[in-house]
């Protein structure tokens, strides 16, 4: 597997018609990189993890797997695992697939067709799948998260400008004690639970969070988180 001396965190680069992705960010001065077929015994997935192109430059790793042809009857399918240095930047896409992170990373920005996203902990994250699962453990800072189908939870934002965006599905934010809240709630079809008045005063916010959360069809809740940002996996 492609191993790399990063001695500061890096920028990923992330490129995969289907896969599932793991990102693993912690305190080390290496970066990792494996790439496998999801199903050893699929000759197109063989094939599509011997070709996936991994390049390393300038503090910039890219991780590219070849495009599915237009007409192909069946889907070559990887699994990828990248170990980096907490506080890397990421950004990706992947047309059906999973994405997680674990551990803290910089920016992250991810965006599938189809599969749940999951991140631990982020400075700041863009998030965006067409059926399938949000959960953001912490965003320290702006998030924006957008989902066709499916649910959208941040267990815990402090700062910045979160943007939640739901059309079929519940949305669920908690907020920092610390942090002030401008909220904007809209739904065409749900009910909006405002969990945020615990009595304390204004003097003692230290950030300020403005929310702006939308569905369409389905709840809104926000409230202040219980200060545990452990993203429980299944």
């Amino acid at each position: 597997m492609p191993s790399f001396t990063t001695p500061e965190p890096i920028s990923l680069i992330l490129d995969a018609s289907a896969g599932n992705i793991d990102i693993i960010a912690s305190d080390r001065a290496d970066t990792v990189v494996e790439v496998a077929p999801a199903d050893p015994g699929k000759r197109i997935d063989v094939e599509a993890a011997a070709k996936t192109r991994v390049e390393y430059a300038d503090g910039e790793l890219r991780v590219t797997v070849p495009r599915q042809p237009v007409l192909a009857a069946k889907t070559r399918t990887v699994a990828i695992t990248v170990q980096l240095p907490t506080a890397s930047t990421v950004r990706g896409h992947v047309h059906v697939g999973e994405f997680t992170v674990k551990g803290r990373v910089g920016d992250c920005e991810f965006a599938s067709e189809a599969g749940n996203l999951t991140v631990d902990a982020a400075d700041n994250v863009d998030l965006r799948t067409g059926v399938g699962e949000i959960l953001v453990g912490r965003a320290a800072g702006s998030a924006s998260m957008e989902v066709a189908n499916g649910n959208v939870r941040a267990i815990e934002v402090a700062s910045g400008t979160v943007r939640a965006k739901v059309s079929y599905g519940h949305i669920d934010i908690g907020v920092s004690k610390e942090s002030a809240v401008q909220l904007t709630t809209r739904t065409q079809m749900g009910q909006v639970t405002n969990g945020l008045d615990d009595g304390l005063g204004q003097h003692e916010r230290t950030r300020t969070v403005a929310i702006d959360a939308a569905t369409s069809y389905g709840d809104i809740a926000v409230h202040r988180s219980s200060g545990d940002t452990a993203v429980v996996r299944g």
